[in-house]
């Protein structure tokens, strides 16, 4: 969810003074909107309590491709919550109808190795966009991690199968020590598979530690195992973003404008009649990236706020959040009509043009409170925001 911050109005004689919901109002597609993806947490605090003490490995059959599978089973001695995070991990596939969790084993340089499970970036995106990503994400979640001390002739052949073949589903689930058989050296007659079926996974990461990269998630893992046995502070983790360019501004605009308005930008792009509707505007400096995304605010506005433009009908404060859950249901046909076309004018869309810009250098921290009309453009150019030759 994004959630705008509205700014205070002031106050005098008791009397609130601030921007008016029906006031003329513009927008810019470029801004980078962020929103935070948490990833579940539920599944770490159940691992966590299940005791989990080894991995075992094996082969099993598996009904959905009807053949043999390599399996990798997480020992535990709580049987319950064990499985209460193996019915969340089938949970996450059947929203991303695949690969939904993140399972990857680092072999360390003195013997051991590591086992990280966490949920990936494209189950995140699923769960919380579907295919229509709009918002730039910022993630967030638990990894699990689990130190291994010894490595076992299982685990040598499971990465070796890997490696060998290109499509190389495995069997991922858990088991725990019969009750009845406690006594003893372990062997594979003392397991019970618990209640929940194995996940079947094709993808599974394998990487020696001098291999590992910084902020990915074999990274993670390393660095949350390092972090477990010593007292040193917990790494960062992902890297700050790298500081916006106005050639990543555009190219953001550019792409969210096809993607959001697939039909009307190809018609912005290649029918004459748009063309005759910019060349006013063009001739006085404005650019054409202006003069489309004016003309998609302008078609936004009358459909969400029952054919007037400007967004006259949404409040400043819900500006940004309506216009992002409204392109979510937003569709376009290709029918052959426009009707936004005949009621457009130059006089109109250039007004658009300039709230848009009004918009795009408050947001960029620009005092435009007193800037004439005439002087946004001018403004626009001297922030860097209209062309490739400035940074923003």
């Amino acid at each position: 969810m994004v959630i705008p911050l509205a700014k205070k109005k002031r106050k005098a004689n008791g009397k609130t003074h601030g921007r008016n919901r029906h006031d003329l109002k513009g927008f810019d597609f470029g801004i980078d909107a962020k929103v935070a993806l948490v990833g579940a947490i539920d599944f770490n605090n159940s691992l966590r309590q299940a005791g989990i003490f080894g991995c075992v490995y094996g082969s099993a059959f598996d009904e959905r491709l009807g053949q043999n599978l390599p399996l990798v089973s997480l020992l535990a001695s709580e049987q319950t919550v064990l499985e209460d995070a193996f019915r969340e991990f089938h949970r996450w596939d059947e929203v991303t109808h695949g690969d939904a969790l993140d399972l990857t084993f680092v072999f360390l340089k003195n013997a051991g190795y590591l086992i990280g499970i966490t949920p990936t970036r494209e189950y995140l995106d699923k769960r919380f966009f579907s295919t229509n990503l709009i918002h730039d994400p910022l993630y967030s979640f638990l990894t699990w991690v689990k130190p291994i001390d010894t490595r076992s002739i299982g685990i040598e052949q499971i990465r070796e199968y890997k490696s060998k073949h290109f499509i190389s589903p495995i069997l991922f689930g858990g088991v725990i020590r019969d009750p009845a058989r406690m006594s003893g050296p372990m062997n594979h007659r003392d397991l019970l598979p618990i209640t929940v079926a194995p996940l079947l996974k094709f993808r599974a990461t394998f990487v020696e530690e001098e291999n590992v990269e910084p902020h990915t998630v074999p990274g993670i893992v390393l660095d949350a195992s390092r972090h477990m046995s010593s007292s040193s502070r917990m790494p960062k983790g992902w890297p700050d973003p790298p500081v916006s360019n106005l050639s990543d501004f555009l190219s953001r605009r550019s792409k969210f404008l096809a993607k959001q308005f697939p039909v009307t930008f190809e018609r912005l792009r290649l029918f004459p009649a748009y063309m005759q509707l910019f060349k006013p505007l063009i001739d006085e400096g404005i650019r054409i990236w202006q003069c489309q995304q004016a003309f998609c605010n302008l078609l936004l506005s009358s459909r969400l706020c029952s054919g007037t433009f400007h967004y006259t009908t949404i409040s400043f404060s819900h500006l940004d959040k309506t216009i992002f859950d409204a392109l979510r249901q937003y569709a376009e046909f290709a029918d052959g009509t426009d009707q936004t076309l005949s009621q457009v004018t130059p006089v109109l869309l250039k007004q658009q043009v300039l709230l848009d810009s009004e918009f795009l250098l408050k947001h960029r921290g620009v005092n435009v409170s007193h800037l004439p009309a005439d002087r946004m453009q001018a403004t626009m150019s001297l922030h860097g925001l209209l062309d490739t030759d400035a940074r923003i």
